[in-house]
């Protein structure tokens, strides 16, 4: 069953959602539930300790920004990364495994350096 409630966005959303729906051909309300399911899985995810397997895609658009340093800080939950430059942007791909507190608190500090980070829940 499904329960109905307003919800208000901003205008621009609202646009790029009107379009993401006439694009694909579907309704807005199958893309809200969508994106709200997702992101709850996320925040359900990072709220309680447990052991995780995920991937870390890291964007940053200088190459000062100096990663490497939270990279070897938090060494005990990265299993391996990997490094890409694409079309003036730095690509990390980061394999982590471990505590979820810690693998939040990493993903906080990269965020903190100007990072720009999508996490892919694995296990």
């Amino acid at each position: 069953m499904k329960k109905r409630f307003g919800v208000s966005l901003s205008e621009g959303t609202t646009q790029d959602l009107n379009a993401v729906a006439s694009k694909l051909g579907c309704n807005r309300s199958a893309i809200v539930e969508k994106a709200v399911e997702l992101y709850l899985t996320e925040l359900k995810h990072a709220s309680e300790e447990h052991t995780c397997l995920g991937v870390m895609i890291i964007t940053k658009k200088s190459s000062n920004v100096p990663i490497e340093n939270v990279y070897e800080e938090f060494k005990d939950v990265i299993s391996g990364y990997t490094h890409y430059h694409v079309r003036n942007t730095c690509v990390d791909v980061v394999l982590t495994a471990g505590s979820s507190s810690r693998i939040l608190e990493l993903r906080k500090n990269l965020e903190g350096c100007g990072c720009l980070v999508k996490y892919v829940i694995l296990h």
